[in-house]
């Protein structure tokens, strides 16, 4: 029984300032009424206190049912101001005398989420910082469990296959890159980055592999689990469905797509994309630990969290009511006509997104300098392409073995089934990824849907974006052949040239398929928010 073993225990926690981090505290606090006592690691941030960003975290819509059902185990998380790139993690003696006197359990979720981050900085954070949680670890007399958070993809190298739950060989040797950090010249050390991110994708992903092998080095006699989820979407069902408060992982890549920022993604529609929702990533990590508490031995056990397995999310099968949705409840600002496009060449696509980050970007900022706006569009298209290059690569199929979540479902008693439920073969995979789309539009882009009127109006934008588009890929037609051709009668060039163009950029078709009422996905988060929506 989870709450039993997790009865009178205080736990250390970092990253709890994360979107996988809030939603696995508020977790613990809503179930497990025994834990005594939650210290999270927060870092000051824009003039603010570690303690003053948590209990501006605290309001958030997350933890309303906490404040409405139980509202005194507010009390029981206590903010430790820190910073995982310092030595002690930044906590102060008095702080870090209670943390190591009094945690028996510890997760370990803190780590830079940027994808293209310098390599310097990635090793600072997800390697280091690792290094120095474990260190404290030792220093911890009643610690019992370790929990450190991967990723599936720590594994993006091995496409193509089924990845099992171990841990394979290091790309290098993992002590070796930290201490080259320190006297490699930058330009050099950046270099490996660049040729990491050829097979892993990114910095991130690379430094996270690296990572767990510090875990199995370093770790000694603590009792330590490895947990990795795959791509992390908003709520599932466990607290309010859709909820997200960052512009990652399957959230990026929706809102990306509804907003026509990328219309186009060259995919293999009989594909699938790796996602799990957050609460049951959350509800599952807190199992694991307390199946760590139980078993013997100092092996440490890896365990997935995914879906590619056991229930896929494939391309096809989602693409008809991704689309009726962003169509039916579009966004209220859009870039251009939404497409989610599979079709085109990921050579023309990057080149794209290269033209409009180094010129057409910078062409509209200077023209906006001109009736004194800041500039915004050189950065805007620069972080497109960046998103881009980050969902082609999790896109691609990747299939990750889910045995070990599996077998610890069966293990869990009945009650605890029903509380901690991550059995992901029950997902939906259609109704969950609209109230996706319906959670971006109120919680990230704040979108008004209890006004009728609005989404009428974001519908009559949206076909007004439509026509502009038409037209603006008319006259950028009729533009090239006059510069082509030398005369402006060449309609045997221009119309085909049109036709090509339009059906490349803008074309889209879909089958409806029904979505859900928009009214419905109202009526279901102020129910589970226990107000109405503002």
């Amino acid at each position: 029984n989870m709450n039993d073993l997790y009865n009178d225990r205080t736990l250390f926690v970092t990253g709890a300032s994360g979107f996988l981090g809030k939603v696995m505290i508020e977790k613990m606090l809503h179930s497990l009424p025994g834990i005594k006592r939650i210290y999270i690691l927060i870092r000051p941030s824009r003039g603010k206190s570690g303690a003053e960003r948590w209990m501006e975290l605290e309001k958030l819509e997350l933890f309303n049912r906490i404040r409405r059902d139980c509202p005194e185990r507010l009390s029981k998380v206590v903010a430790v101001e820190g910073d995982i790139s310092l030595p002690d993690l930044g906590i102060s003696s008095d702080d870090l005398k209670s943390v190591l006197e009094e945690t028996s359990m510890v997760f370990h979720c803190a780590a830079t989420v940027r994808f293209n981050e310098p390599l310097k900085t990635a090793v600072e954070l997800n390697m280091r910082g690792v290094t120095r949680v474990i260190s404290l670890c030792h220093r911890m007399p009643k610690l019992e469990c370790m929990l450190h958070c991967s990723t599936c993809y720590v594994n993006a190298d091995k496409q193509g296959i089924k990845v099992e739950e171990k841990l394979y060989p290091a790309p290098c040797d993992p002590h070796k890159l930290i201490e080259a950090e320190d006297w490699m010249s930058e330009s050099i050390f950046e270099s490996i980055g660049k040729g990491a991110a050829k097979s892993y994708g990114n910095t991130y992903c690379f430094t996270k592999a690296l990572s767990e092998h510090l875990v199995m080095e370093d770790t000694g006699s603590i009792p330590t689990i490895i947990f990795r989820p795959s791509i992390i979407g908003g709520i599932w069902k466990d607290g309010i469905p859709g909820w997200a408060d960052t512009f990652q992982g399957i959230s990026a890549m929706l809102t990306a797509l509804g907003t026509g920022a990328i219309t186009r993604i060259p995919v293999d529609m009989s594909a699938h994309l790796d996602a799990i929702p957050v609460d049951i990533v959350s509800s599952a990590m807190i199992v694991c630990a307390g199946y760590r508490l139980q078993m013997s031995g100092s092996s440490i056990p890896i365990v997935h969290c995914n879906s590619s397995s056991v229930n896929p999310m494939i391309f096809e099968n989602l693409r008809p009511s991704v689309m009726e949705c962003a169509f039916k409840y579009p966004y209220e600002k859009v870039m251009s006509t939404p497409v989610f496009s599979p079709l085109g060449s990921d050579t023309l696509e990057r080149s794209m997104h290269q033209m409009r980050e180094k010129y057409v970007g910078p062409a509209l900022d200077k023209i906006g300098s001109l009736v004194g706006k800041k500039p915004f569009w050189s950065r805007t298209y620069a972080r497109i392409g960046e998103t881009y290059m980050a969902l082609k690569k999790f896109m691609a199929a990747y299939t990750f073995e889910t045995e070990n979540l599996m077998l610890l479902l069966d293990m869990m008693t009945d009650e605890d089934r029903e509380t901690f439920n991550f059995d992901v073969r029950m997902i939906n995979w259609n109704d969950y990824v609209f109230d996706l789309q319906l959670g971006i539009k109120v919680f990230l882009m704040k979108d008004d849907i209890v006004d009728p009127n609005k989404v009428k109006q974001a519908r009559q934008n949206l076909r007004l974006l439509q026509l502009k588009d038409f037209i603006s890929t008319f006259l950028l037609c009729y533009v090239c052949s006059v510069l082509f051709t030398g005369t402006t009668t060449a309609w045997q060039f221009f119309l085909p040239l049109t036709l090509i163009m339009h059906c490349y950029c803008s074309v889209f078709t879909y089958k409806p398929c029904g979505v859900p009422s928009i009214h419905e996905y109202k009526k279901r988060i102020e129910d589970a928010m226990g107000e109405p929506l503002k």
